[in-house]
């Protein structure tokens, strides 16, 4: 039988789960988004962070070994299972980056801005054709600057397959940028 967890050891998990919340949420709403649109990514980090509290409260994270790496997994899997479950009918996200570059104001210099807007446009368009696996390792690196072993853990791939389907996925964008004029 289970030692009952004393008052002081659940007040130092409760800190402990706060000051994880605190820094890891951000990351963790970026890296969903990139992949769901906002709705989506939230529930995903919601539900990231109810497993932590759950394994918390079962073993005080003493197997979960790299909180961060652990945390990103968990995203990671969370957000390959709700894309799996998206009707093709549902928004998409290139529909949630239309609406977000609808909505930004134009500004003074507004020819530029709109130019940069419809490179960052193309650039993402191009991003979402993409293998899923190469947009995911892509954004791991440039978006949360995740070193080439931690993108391994998170997405359980060895750090040369890491390394190459970042190789590829740069490769790739840079060639249809450059086909289009954007570079």
């Amino acid at each position: 039988m289970a030692a009952s967890v004393s008052e002081a050891e659940q007040v130092s998990n409760s800190e402990h789960f706060e000051a994880v919340v605190h820094r890891y949420e951000g990351p963790l709403l970026r890296y969903a988004r990139s992949a769901l649109g906002e709705h989506d990514a939230q529930d995903v980090v919601q539900e990231v962070f109810l497993r932590l509290h759950k394994t918390m409260r079962k073993n005080s994270l003493r197997d979960v070994g790299s909180v961060g790496a652990w945390l990103f997994r968990v995203a990671h899997n969370c957000t390959a299972d709700v894309l799996r479950k998206k009707n093709r009918g549902e928004k998409t996200k290139e529909a949630a980056v239309n609406a977000a570059l609808d909505n930004d104001c134009v500004g003074p210099g507004g020819l530029e801005e709109v130019v940069h807007r419809e490179d960052c446009h193309l650039a993402l368009n191009l991003l979402e054709k993409l293998p899923a696996r190469q947009r995911q390792v892509l954004l791991l690196k440039v978006e949360q600057g995740m070193s080439y072993r931690q993108i391994g853990e998170v997405t359980g791939l060895a750090l040369g397959t890491v390394g190459y389907l970042i190789n590829q996925g740069l490769g790739t964008l840079a060639r249809e940028l450059k086909s289009t004029g954007a570079i």
